[in-house]
């Protein structure tokens, strides 16, 4: 999945790769192998304590941070409203 993302936008930080997961536990996990490659991750679920700086338990503002890859599992998700 990196090496597409890096082939198709390169090196440019304006871009944001959004992760969904199915539980906390993959959402750490996926911030932990991302880190191991040397990505920069925010891992976000709201039983994550806020503690660890790149697990946070709220969204940040996206202009606030770095970091390329954005994990989750809900907090990403919007609800239209149906269009009549």
């Amino acid at each position: 999945m990196t090496s597409v993302v890096d082939a198709r936008f390169g090196d440019d930080s304006h871009i944001k790769v959004i992760i969904r997961c199915d539980s906390r536990a993959e959402i750490s996990q996926m911030v932990d192998v991302l880190v191991g490659r040397g990505e920069s991750v925010l891992g976000v679920h709201e039983r994550f304590s806020g503690k660890d700086p790149i697990r946070l338990h709220s969204v940040p503002s996206v202009d606030s941070r770095t970091e390329r890859y954005w994990v989750h599992q809900f907090k990403f998700l919007v609800a239209a409203a149906p269009i009549h």
